[in-house]
């Protein structure tokens, strides 16, 4: 099956990433169209489905994309966590964290 990793029926996180963004590039493109065409009833539904998505986009790519980056490229994902642009890594709690910053949502 195309997209699994090593035959096993898991998705190759690459392909998921490519999927998933685009997924939610339409429904962004959705959400732009209605909100030019003023259709609110719509654009509110469309920003819920849009905000969901995201939300679920994210928890996934912290759980299973960023652990894959990390084997692949410690030194990178360090700085990152340096520079804020990750969340803590599990254990650092929030003594780390800057002022008014939480990765619990």
């Amino acid at each position: 099956m195309q997209g699994d990793e090593q035959g096993m029926g898991v998705p190759n996180p690459q392909e998921l990433l490519r999927s998933d963004h685009a997924c939610l590039e339409a429904l962004f493109e959705e959400l732009l169209g209605e909100f030019a065409d003023g259709h609110q009833r719509e654009m509110r539904s469309t920003w819920t489905e849009f905000d969901r998505s995201v939300l679920v986009h994210l928890d996934t790519e912290e759980r299973s994309i960023l652990p894959l980056f990390e084997r692949v490229n410690p030194n990178e994902t360090a700085a990152l966590h340096a520079r804020r642009l990750l969340p803590s890594p599990p254990g650092l709690g929030e003594a780390c964290a800057p002022a008014g910053y939480s990765d619990h949502g």
